[in-house]
């Protein structure tokens, strides 16, 4: 009866843990931000720009391309829960770090030391 109960007690633990193994896992790759996107910036000085960023989704890994006033070039980064970090490879490199909430991105940017403000929008879904 003893045995039993010890079996029965480390089911228990083995179920538990694979429950909040899986809710994690879940939780890591839950939102998709594949897409196209068009981003509002505004910088320190209260300069405002329009982007447009291309991304493409693998589990947690970004990739993509960045289409802005003055330059333009590759895109790589990650999604983590909610958070979202991805950095342009141009000339200028910006790092745009967010969140993902009520299917728009918003966060900060930084750029040779100073930072600004970002909101984006989804102009268009993945091409499947």
């Amino acid at each position: 009866m003893k045995r039993v109960r010890m079996l029965l007690f480390a089911m228990g633990i083995a179920c538990a843990l694979l429950l909040v193994c899986t809710a994690a896992i879940a939780q890591d790759t839950a939102i998709d931000v594949s897409g196209t996107w068009t981003i509002h910036s505004r910088g320190e000085e209260g300069k405002e720009a329009e982007q447009t960023v291309m991304l493409k989704q693998s589990g947690t890994a970004l990739t993509g391309h960045f289409k802005g006033p003055h330059q333009s070039g590759a895109v790589s980064g990650e999604v983590t829960g909610n958070h979202v970090y991805f950095m342009t490879k141009t000339r200028e490199v910006l790092h745009f770090r967010g969140v993902y909430e009520n299917g728009e991105m918003h966060g900060t940017v930084g750029i040779r030391g100073k930072t600004g403000t970002w909101t984006a929008t989804r102009t268009e879904p993945a091409s499947k």
